[in-house]
C-alpha cells in the first residue's frame, strides 16, 4: 500500500510540473498532496466505494494500485484525462488572499456553529453526500475541504434560524433529508458559481501554521 501512496504521488507530482511549470518545494508538496485526496476522492465517488464495505479510502487505493500493477496503460488514461480537468478547477475555484481578505469572525462562528454536529453519525453521512454530490457535478478539485465547507455553512444557517443547536438536532434526526436537500441546493449553486471557492493564505502553507481557510 505504501508502495502505491509513493508512485501515485510521484506520478502527480510530475504533472504538477508539467502542467504549472517551476514550483517550490512547498507549492508541489502541498498541492500533490490536495490532488492525490482529490483523484482518491474522485475514484471512490465513480467506483461506488462512498458507502461500500471496505473503508472508501482504502478501496480507492486499492483500485488504483490495481491499475498500476495490471492495467497500467488504464492508470495512465485515468490521470490523463483526470488531472486537467483538476488543473483547470484549481485555476477557477482557488485564489491567494492576504490576511485582510479574510472574515475570522465569521469562520470561528461557523466551525462554533457546526461542532455539536462533527461527532454525530448525520454529519459524516452528509459529508459523504456532499462529497458524492460535488465530484458528481464536476467539482474535483479541495473535495475534502468543500464538502466540509458545504454542510459546515449549511448547519451555521440552520442553527442561526433556530434557538440554538438543540433544536436542530432533533429537527434532523426526526428527517434527515432536511439537510440532505439542502446540501443538493448548495452544490448546484457552487457549481453554478464561476469564480475561487477557497482562498489560500500561502505564506502560511510555506511556513507553517494553518495552511488554508475557506469562506
Amino acid at each position: 500500500m505504501r508502495w502505491s501512496v509513493s508512485a501515485l504521488t510521484s506520478t502527480l507530482a510530475r504533472r504538477m510540473e508539467q502542467e504549472f511549470g517551476r514550483l517550490s518545494e512547498a507549492e508541489r508538496t502541498f498541492m500533490t498532496r490536495i490532488c492525490a485526496r482529490d483523484l482518491l476522492n474522485y475514484v471512490k465517488v465513480e467506483k461506488g466505494f462512498l458507502y461500500g464495505e471496505q473503508p472508501p479510502d482504502e478501496a480507492a487505493l486499492r483500485y488504483l494500485e490495481f491499475l498500476m500493477e495490471e492495467r497500467p496503460t488504464a492508470y495512465v488514461l485515468l490521470v490523463d484525462e483526470w488531472f486537467p480537468v483538476w488543473a483547470l478547477k484549481w485555476r477557477q475555484r482557488v485564489k491567494l488572499a492576504s490576511e485582510r481578505e479574510f472574515d475570522e469572525k465569521l469562520v470561528e462562528r461557523i466551525e462554533r456553529a457546526a461542532q455539536p454536529f462533527v461527532n454525530l453519525p448525520l454529519y459524516e453521512e452528509a459529508r459523504k453526500f456532499a462529497l458524492g454530490s460535488l465530484i458528481k457535478s464536476g467539482e474535483v478539485c479541495f473535495t475534502d475541504s468543500l464538502s466540509e465547507m458545504v454542510v459546515k455553512n449549511i448547519l451555521y444557517s440552520m442553527v442561526m434560524r433556530a434557538s440554538g443547536a438543540e433544536e436542530v438536532r432533533g429537527a434532523l434526526e426526526r428527517n434527515p433529508l432536511l439537510l440532505l436537500n439542502e446540501i443538493t441546493k448548495r452544490v448546484r449553486a457552487l457549481a453554478r458559481f464561476g469564480g475561487p471557492l477557497v482562498a489560500l493564505r500561502f505564506e502560511k502553507i510555506i511556513f507553517g501554521g494553518e495552511a488554508w481557510s475557506l469562506y
